[in-house]
């Protein structure tokens, strides 16, 4: 211990002796020793002053994505967006979303960032929910009209009125690069509506617009028509729950017959009535765009059911047909049923079907269940709380077991088909190869053996689909280096030709040796051998070949998807991918 204590002192003299000779030797260098002192002070500010700078900036940049306005002083912004202009102005917020955060007064700081556009460079900017007032919303909006870089914006339920959407009106006709529109739940009467309409007579930028949730009334659906007469920019419009009744919808219907852009229509809640839906059925037997049609909740029953069945009979691209709760079915008739079993005997494009609370009941599963061994297209199948006991859900299963289109299924909320109804459809899913999900309560005794017995079913589905598309893929690339050799040089190879030969032989081409002089019948068997896993059928491998022998499908813009829909008629994904990244599509 003492040895201890003796090693530590000695030590601490040998430090202290250390420190003294090197400060008689800093002071022995004179002015040398105070220019070193000044140049550490100096250096140890800027040092100082550059990470406070930096601390700034990232606080600043911190509070403008939370939307903290209140915290962020005006000249740390403009800060901010002097150092992001000496950047070049690379992307720096891509996105700001002000959801519900009660921004408002902070306005004036946000359009300083809307004006310096192609500093920070903003896509995307979600105001909802934020109840503020009109001068906050005007001075945006003001400055959103010279805005480059904004494609989406979103001004959902801020109690907006007529008086603002002149101010939006503004906005749109002077803005050419916003994408994307967002006016729902808002007090926007027809008045505010003719306001928007007049100002997309010249906008040719606006893809999708939502209105949902308004009071547009009849009027304002009339102002909107006159616009989708002859707009071809607007692909997506959202009308829903507007009171537009039959006038409003009538006007609809006849903009839709001319219409050649708009692909996605919502028209819910809006009191339609059965000379609405008669209307407007004919307009779909006419329309040659449409792909989405969004209608539930207009009590439009089965008369209105059997029209619109009739009209989309032959109808090529109408691919999403929401039914929701739509009277389907009271009083016991099957009529409406019948018609929409009917119509997916004879239609190839319909890919989803929503009849979610409608009274299809077991008679009407019977018939649409029946009509599902024949079809070979339907995706999607919605059929939650729709008064479904044991005998309908006995039908439904025995058609699963033939059915090799449908991916998902919905059956819950039909609380009276018990453990029994469960197991029928497990077990018909040992059968089953395409079904990748399946929508139950699971409210019965011994529900884990069940689900685990239909999950296990699913995801076998699930890894099979995808071992098929990837022996297609393969297929694919095979038949395309086979049937489209590529041009090669006549002659010897180049290290070992004359210039002249060089040049002549760039001119003498000729096509490697490959299949596409031969039958088709000849590649079409290599093909076959190809999938060595047989995960194909024989009209599969026909498609592939047909795919792989024209030329136009190696351009850019043919994607897997594509190929895949022409391969097999359905995607390995359920919906499309321009829906993922689209914000606030009605899914169903």
């Amino acid at each position: 211990m003492v040895g201890m204590l003796n090693r530590k002192l000695s030590s601490l003299i040998k430090t202290i002796s250390t420190l003294i000779k090197a400060s008689s030797r800093s002071k022995s260098s004179g002015a040398g020793y105070q220019r070193s002192k000044s140049h550490e002070r100096h250096t140890a500010n800027e040092s100082d002053r550059v990470a406070q700078q930096f601390m700034r900036e990232t606080a600043t940049i911190r509070g403008i994505k939370a939307g903290n306005y209140l915290r962020i002083d005006e000249k740390d912004l403009d800060d901010v967006l002097k150092t992001w202009q000496s950047e070049g102005g690379a992307h720096v917020i891509s996105e700001l979303n002000y959801k519900n955060i009660g921004f408002g007064a902070e306005a004036r700081l946000l359009v300083k960032l809307l004006k310096a556009n192609t500093v920070s460079n903003i896509r995307t900017l979600c105001l909802a929910k934020n109840s503020m007032q009109n001068e906050s919303i005007k001075v945006i909006l003001k400055a959103l009209r010279s805005n480059t870089t904004v494609i989406s914006l979103d001004l959902s339920a801020n109690h907006i009125g007529d008086k603002v959407t002149k101010y939006i009106a503004k906005m749109l006709a002077e803005n050419n690069v916003l994408q994307h529109l967002d006016l729902s739940n808002n007090i926007i009467t027809s008045v505010g509506g003719k306001n928007i309409a007049k100002a997309l007579e010249s906008n040719t930028s606006l893809r999708h617009l939502f209105i949902q949730s308004n009071n547009l009334m009849a009027k304002g659906a009339i102002a909107f028509s006159k616009i989708l007469e002859h707009n071809k920019t607007i692909q997506h419009i959202d009308l829903g729950c507007n009171r537009l009744i039959y006038e409003g919808i009538n006007a609809l219907s006849k903009a839709i017959r001319h219409n050649r852009g708009l692909e996605y229509l919502a028209v819910d809640l809006n009191e339609m009535g059965l000379e609405g839906t008669l209307m407007f059925a004919e307009a779909l037997r006419v329309n040659k765009v449409l792909t989405h049609v969004y209608m539930p909740r207009n009590n439009i029953g089965d008369k209105g059911v059997v029209w619109l069945s009739v009209a989309l009979r032959n109808n090529s691209t109408v691919r999403y047909l929401d039914l929701e709760d739509n009277s389907i079915g009271l009083r016991g008739s099957t009529e409406g049923a019948e018609a929409l079993a009917e119509l997916l005997r004879i239609n190839t494009t319909l890919r989803v079907l929503n009849l979610t609370t409608n009274s299809i009941r077991d008679e009407g599963s019977l018939v649409i269940a029946d009509a599902l061994r024949v079809n070979t297209t339907l995706e999607r199948l919605i059929l939650t709380d729709c008064s479904i006991t044991l005998d309908g859900i006995d039908s439904l299963s025995t058609c699963l077991k033939s059915n090799k289109s449908l991916q998902y299924l919905a059956l819950d909320r039909n609380a009276h088909f018990d453990v029994e109804g469960h197991w029928l459809l497990a077990n018909a899913l040992h059968e089953n190869h395409a079904l990748k999900g399946l929508q139950l309560d699971y409210n019965v005794d011994d529900w884990q053996r069940l689900y685990d017995s239909i999950q296990t079913s699913l995801t076998r589905n699930y890894m099979l689909q995808r071992t098929k598309y990837a022996s297609a893929c393969r297929i694919l690339t095979t038949a395309r280096i086979l049937l489209h050799g590529r041009p090669l040089s006549y002659g010897r190879p180049s290290w070992e030709s004359t210039r002249t030969e060089r040049v002549c032989a760039s001119v003498k081409l000729r096509m490697s040796r490959n299949l596409a002089d031969l039958p088709f019948e000849v590649y079409e068997a290599i093909f076959l051998a190809i999938d060595v896993e047989q995960r194909l059928t024989l009209a599969e491998v026909r498609n592939i070949a047909y795919f792989a022998t024209n030329k136009e499908t190696l351009k850019k813009e043919v994607t897997k998807g594509v190929f895949l829909k022409n391969t097999f008629g359905n995607y390995f994904v359920t919906h499309e991918p321009w829906l993922r990244n689209t914000r606030n599509l009605r899914y169903f």
